[in-house]
């Protein structure tokens, strides 16, 4: 991928600050107003983070509450798909000043509050809603901080990230993951036998190759099996394209393996689910993980899974649910640039251990079977919705809650809230 000019670079930097001096002019308000639950995220994005805030949208409906969407993906020129239907009045409710779950990450946080402005996030409960997979969260987070009531963080990993920074609330939510409950793929369409042990690795080029680690997975799924026809390694690549030598890197990896198939298209929710379904086992040796979602819904599909056992997978996944791969911490080092501190670390996955993992759950069916049981009791425990409504802050309930009588009653309902710091 090629630099950017410094006459582009520059620019950014401008416009970056623009939108941060505009953002600081947005206080979280004393007594924060009533009105729906508002979800701003990258909704009709199908990256991660706008998949977290599609699924915390869901939970609240779930739960009864008149939570309405507001997606930015606009704003960001980000590719804008049909993942979730919104219409003109959900759109509208954004008027009114019930709490603001923000999923977006800094510098889009500022971006986000500046271009929506003051009439539009001002007056109510903000609610940041973020994921980051180091132990300590970048020094340009910090900003935006002051601009928050209270953040979610989907796991205790991301929580005490934030925490080292900030006094203000830091809540763990577990993301409530939904079950894909369709057919699985038919592996004939890849021309893959039935009786073939079928392993995925999947991930997006914008996420960070050094961080999702498919090489690693390349290179312990060689080590277990060879050029043998018995098993089959399915890597799944979104936006290749981003970051095409990242991509050839993967690829020399693979060279010529027959046994290894490389998926480049973009599939929907219900694709994934089914891709996931279709498979026996999921391999995610990852150097950090903010939450996993796709390690997640392997084991609510009843899957076994081999993954690092490190960061914010491990909320749900302990030794008797899930494959767990032992890891020396290592410092960062990120040839995209994403993840830059240099003096933090990650887990450097212990290959040898996961080469003999897959081969224990290719041979043993047993074993394969019955850690698929326990993972799928495991995430049913750690991510069900349930588990999501009891984490979620006191403030908010009695906001949301206020909003669902008064929805019937026709009133209105104020809340106090004390942030508890200046910052």
């Amino acid at each position: 991928m090629a630099k950017c000019s410094p006459l582009r670079t520059l620019r950014a930097r401008v416009r970056n600050a623009y939108y941060r001096l505009k953002a600081r002019n947005i206080v979280p308000a004393a007594h924060p107003g009533s009105g729906p639950p508002i979800v701003v995220g990258l909704l009709r994005t199908p990256i991660g983070m706008g998949e977290f805030a599609r699924l915390n949208l869901a939970a609240l409906r779930d739960l009864g509450f008149p939570a309405r969407p507001f997606d930015v993906s606009h704003l960001f020129r980000r590719e804008s798909v049909n993942i979730i239907k919104i219409d003109s009045e959900e759109s509208r409710a954004v008027e009114e000043l019930g709490p603001m779950l923000l999923h977006v990450k800094p510098p889009e946080f500022d971006r986000t509050l500046a271009l929506l402005g003051r009439q539009k996030t001002g007056g109510r409960l903000l609610i940041g809603c973020w994921v980051w997979e180091l132990e300590r969260i970048p020094a340009s987070w910090r900003g935006a901080l002051h601009q928050l009531h209270e953040i979610w963080a989907p796991s205790r990993f991301c929580a005490e990230a934030i925490r080292s920074e900030t006094k203000k609330p830091v809540f763990v939510v577990p993301c409530p993951v939904r079950p894909y409950e369709g057919e699985a793929w038919d592996r004939r369409a890849l021309q893959i036998p039935d009786d073939t042990f079928v392993v995925l690795c999947t991930y997006d080029m914008r996420s960070s190759q050094a961080r999702k680690n498919p090489i690693g997975a390349v290179r312990a799924f060689r080590r277990a099996f060879g050029d043998s026809r018995a098993a089959v390694l399915l890597v799944k690549v979104t936006d290749p394209e981003f970051r095409p030598d990242s991509f050839n890197e993967l690829k020399s990896e693979i060279q010529t393996a027959a046994n290894i198939r490389l998926l480049v298209e973009r599939l929907s929710a219900e694709e994934m689910g089914a891709l996931i379904a279709g498979v026996d086992a999921v391999l995610s040796l990852h150097r950090s993980e903010g939450i996993g979602l796709v390690p997640a819904q392997a084991m609510l599909a009843a899957k076994p899974v081999v993954a690092t056992g490190w960061s914010g997978n491990m909320d749900f996944m302990d030794a008797g649910s899930a494959a767990l791969v032992p890891y020396q911490l290592v410092p960062v080092r990120d040839p995209q640039g994403i993840y830059e501190e240099h003096d933090q670390v990650w887990a450097e996955p212990d290959l040898d251990a996961a080469t003999d993992l897959l081969r224990r759950l290719e041979k043993d069916q047993t074993f394969r079977r019955r850690l698929g049981e326990n993972a799928l009791i495991k995430a049913r425990q750690s991510l069900s919705v349930d588990a999501f409504e009891k984490s979620l802050s006191p403030t908010f309930l009695a906001l949301a809650r206020r909003e669902s009588r008064a929805s019937v009653q026709g009133g209105a309902a104020q809340m106090p809230y004390s942030t508890g710091d200046t910052e």
